[in-house]
């Protein structure tokens, strides 16, 4: 078992460690997963449209990170850019998804279900 010293394990676990950031990524691409395999789904079946007619900014900008994080080793692709609602990352930043900015996300996901 490794030691560690007090610092480099609050610096590893507390609000904004590495592994808090881990978390926030991997929660960011499960959130779209549930998105696109689930919930657009239900949501359009319930206002009788088609999946793919079912169109959302925010979770368009969220398949950007995804992407990011899944298939440019967690860099910002150029869509990032682009971006509408969350706009924290631009081309080749480092996708963080911090607890500030998860905090925020999930504020702008209840709002965006709202208005679906």
């Amino acid at each position: 078992m490794a030691a560690v010293t007090q610092g480099e394990w609050k610096e590893k676990n507390g609000k904004d460690g590495v592994k808090i950031r881990l978390v926030g990524n991997m929660c960011l691409v499960m959130i779209y997963q549930y998105w696109e395999d689930k919930y657009r789904e239900e949501i359009a079946k319930s206002k009788r449209i088609a999946k793919d007619e079912l169109m959302s900014d925010l979770f368009g900008d969220i398949r950007h990170f995804r992407n990011s994080i899944i298939h440019n080793n967690g860099r910002a692709i150029s869509e990032v850019s682009r971006c509408k609602i969350p706009r924290w990352f631009t081309e080749n930043d480092e996708i963080v998804m911090d607890a500030a900015k998860m905090d925020r996300l999930i504020d702008c996901i209840k709002s965006e279900i709202h208005g679906l």
